[in-house]
């Protein structure tokens, strides 16, 4: 079954949040502070690709 407007499956959702949660970061790259409270840094090793259709 569909999850809310985007289209995408409970599972399908849940993957690409466990590859980031697996690739935890402790430092910002960016010089400055980041404002976001609870901002989740991950290391840069994967590549997407997306698209979008109406």
């Amino acid at each position: 079954m569909a999850s809310g407007a985007s289209g995408f499956d409970e599972r399908t959702l849940r993957r690409p949040r466990a590859l980031l949660d697996a690739r935890p970061r402790d430092r910002s790259p960016f010089a400055d502070p980041v404002p976001e409270r609870g901002a989740h840094r991950v290391r840069p090793e994967l590549v997407a690709q997306s698209g979008c259709t109406e």
